[in-house]
């Protein structure tokens, strides 16, 4: 059936109910719209349920969509038109609704990040929500270095050429154009009286808004950048080491609060520097290299 044939086939309850809809180009996840989609409609009319939904859609479960809404079940490509159909959808809305389903459905990385760049290429041209940019911030390595070297060197719209050689690797000057104005929109930097970029006190947190699959992106770009310190800095200039271990749950745990310990006391250290010298890059890995014995997960 197409996407014309089920928006007519649902039209009738649209024009019942004539409930404004959550704005769709502003969710990244579909289960948070089909949970605020729900609730709007429970708002304007009591009998609106979960159960009433499945019907309309054709899902004999009563139970499905309460399922879909915790995580434990997905919604196939079928069922994706045919809520389409039911909200009544337009043809831009649909296919943003289809990508966004793939997006959180996602099994790898590779595979979210492709759905997460259509995400945003369809969300032009309609609303612009809080912490899309914030999230560029962290697709690129770069633009959180360039956020600490303005507190090394005299950095102005000038000067912007003389930054390409400073970082490593080097990065173009229309880029870096690029990234400053990004940081100053993010409050991040922010320009003096003379021109001059300076940071700015706000806290760089990647907690509220930033989806994981830009974080994802941060992290691979840094642990890349650090394959390549091998051969781009001497011994006397970086320092990586390995260590392999066969541990238990407990010692699991203690190492995850070591490590956040140690990674709060790293960034006193460099809070105390008054005059810093240069930018560098600390990366924490700690991974499995196999599954558990009792096939369990850690906690």
């Amino acid at each position: 059936m197409s996407i014309g044939k089920r928006k007519k086939q649902y039209e009738g309850e649209q024009g019942k109910t004539e409930v404004p809809l959550p704005d769709l180009f502003a969710y990244l996840d579909y289960r948070k719209f089909l949970r605020d989609y729900c609730a709007a409609k429970r708002a304007k009319n009591t009998w609106f349920s979960y159960r009433y939904l499945s019907g309309k859609v054709g899902i004999k479960s009563g139970g499905f969509f309460s399922w879909v809404l915790q995580g434990k079940r997905n919604i196939s490509g079928k069922l994706v038109y045919d809520l389409a159909g039911f909200f009544g959808f337009s043809r831009p809305q649909t296919a943003y609704f289809e990508q966004l389903v793939a997006f959180n459905q996602a099994n790898t990385h590779e595979e979210r990040k492709n759905a997460f760049d259509k995400l945003l290429s369809m969300r032009r041209g309609s609303v612009r929500p809080v912490g899309e940019e914030q999230s560029e911030f962290y697709r690129i390595w770069y633009y959180s270095a360039l956020r600490e070297l303005v507190s090394i060197y005299r950095i102005t719209d000038e000067t912007v050429g003389e930054v390409t050689s400073v970082l490593s690797p080097t990065v173009k000057s229309a880029e870096v154009a690029k990234a400053l104005a990004l940081l100053v929109r993010l409050g991040m930097l922010r320009k003096n009286e003379s021109g001059v970029y300076e940071r700015c006190a706000t806290v760089v947190s990647s907690k509220e808004q930033v989806p994981l699959v830009a974080l994802h992106d941060y992290q691979i770009a840094c642990m890349e950048l650090a394959k390549e310190a091998l051969d781009r800095f001497g011994k006397n200039e970086r320092e990586l080491s390995t260590v392999t271990m066969s541990i238990d749950n407990d010692a699991y745990m203690r190492i995850i609060e070591r490590l956040a310990m140690f990674r709060a006391e790293v960034m006193e250290i460099a809070r105390s520097v008054d005059k810093p010298s240069r930018v560098m890059q600390l990366n924490l890995q700690f991974f499995p290299l196999s599954r558990q014995k009792d096939g369990g997960r850690h906690a």
